[in-house]
């Protein structure tokens, strides 16, 4: 289980084919939560509705 959304967002340095997939994630996230609305607070049980659709 995912502990929190930091553990999503991890680019490895030097691993520039990582990036555009994490910049796409962070992007279908945003449609779900808000820009400006911090996604610290959310953990795995609230992002699984989300990683579902």
């Amino acid at each position: 289980m995912i502990e929190s959304i930091k553990e999503i967002f991890h680019c490895h340095p030097y691993s520039s084919s990582e990036k555009g997939s994490i910049k796409n994630a962070h992007r279908l996230l945003r449609r779900y939560i808000p820009k400006g609305k911090s996604i610290d607070k959310y953990v795995g049980q609230d992002l699984k509705p989300i990683a579902d659709l």
